[in-house]
């Protein structure tokens, strides 16, 4: 198996490793704080029938590249798609990208490990860490 792929395997169980963490201890913290920058379909999926009300509050802006960016501390105090810190898209196939990767991003030889990710801070990922450099990745 190469590299890459064994990399996106070890992500995947670093990710499913802290879900109880995500919403018992943090209470699902990364989809209450910040903004996401999704596709049309991806923001559509996500607000639902929130879109206008959102819009209108302008916790959802157009950006210039058919983009958009949607605040996560918005008027219903969270993404749309949580309720009781648990996400209703999690299963989703659809949902988006940046959903599925939260808090580890991979690109080339480079593993980010979001700040914003209460996990990262309680070293929850280190034996994951561990793997990812043994496969000769630069984690950040």
């Amino acid at each position: 198996m190469n590299n890459s792929i064994q990399a996106e395997k070890i992500a995947d169980n670093a990710r499913n490793s802290i879900s109880n963490y995500c919403m018992e201890e943090c209470s699902a913290y990364c989809c209450r704080k910040g903004y996401l920058i999704l596709s049309k379909k991806e923001m559509q999926l996500l607000v639902k029938d929130k879109e206008i009300q959102l819009t209108k509050e302008e916790f959802i802006r157009p950006l210039i590249d058919g983009k958009y960016s949607v605040s996560l501390g918005n008027s219903s105090g969270s993404c749309p798609s949580l309720i009781n810190s648990k996400c209703t898209l999690h299963k989703d196939p659809k949902r988006p990208l940046v959903c599925k990767e939260f808090p580890i991003f991979i690109t080339e030889n480079v593993v980010r490990i979001s700040d914003r990710c209460p996990a990262k801070k309680v070293n929850k990922f280190y034996s994951h860490i561990r793997e990812l450099i043994d496969l000769d990745y630069e984690v950040v």
